[in-house]
C-alpha cells in the first residue's frame, strides 16, 4: 500500500484520512437481480431487474496520535461526508475502489478520553454502497405543431 485509506469528496473539497489500515474491512459484491414473470400456461420467465451495488463495511479505531487532526474534527468531517448527497471516492492506499454513498449513519463510539477531557480514541463503523450509475431519462416524444412542424419538414428547424 502506498498510503492510508481515504474518503474523498470533490464536491465538498474534503478528504478524510482513516488510520493507515482499518481493522475490519468487509466487501459485499453486487449481483444481478432477476424477477420472475409469471406466464399462464407456460414456464415463468426470468427478467433482469437490475444490479445490486457493491458494499463496503469498514471499522477502525481512530486514535488521536495516529491522526493528523483531532478526534472531534475527524468525527465532524465524517458526519459532513455522510450528510452530503454527493458520492465519495473510496481509496485504499493507491487502489481506487470507486464512488460510494453512505448506506447508513456512521457509528462513532468514544472509547477513551485525555486528562484534558478531549476524546483520545474513537471506534468508528461505516457502511458504503456503490453509487448508482447515471440513467438517461426517457419518455414520450413531444408532438411538434404549427410553424415548427412545417420548418422541420423542410429541414430548417
Amino acid at each position: 500500500m502506498a498510503g492510508p485509506t481515504k474518503l474523498i469528496s470533490t464536491a465538498l473539497d474534503l478528504t478524510l484520512e482513516l488510520p493507515w489500515w482499518p481493522t475490519d474491512v468487509t466487501n459485499t459484491l453486487g449481483v444481478r437481480q432477476v424477477a420472475e414473470l409469471e406466464r399462464p400456461g407456460k414456464q415463468s420467465l426470468a427478467v433482469p431487474a437490475g444490479l445490486s451495488g457493491d458494499a463496503w463495511s469498514i471499522g477502525y479505531l481512530a486514535r488521536h496520535k495516529d491522526l493528523r487532526i483531532s478526534i472531534d474534527t475527524h468525527r465532524k468531517r465524517l458526519a459532513r461526508l455522510a450528510k452530503s448527497k454527493k458520492p465519495v471516492q473510496l481509496v485504499f492506499g493507491d487502489m481506487v475502489e470507486g464512488l460510494f454513498r453512505f448506506d447508513s449513519e456512521p457509528s462513532c463510539v468514544i472509547v477513551t478520553w485525555t486528562d484534558a477531557g478531549e476524546p483520545a480514541s474513537m471506534d468508528v463503523s461505516i457502511t458504503l454502497r456503490a453509487a448508482s450509475q447515471a440513467t438517461v431519462r426517457t419518455g414520450p416524444v413531444a408532438v411538434v405543431k404549427g410553424a415548427l412542424r412545417k420548418a422541420a419538414r423542410k429541414g430548417k428547424a
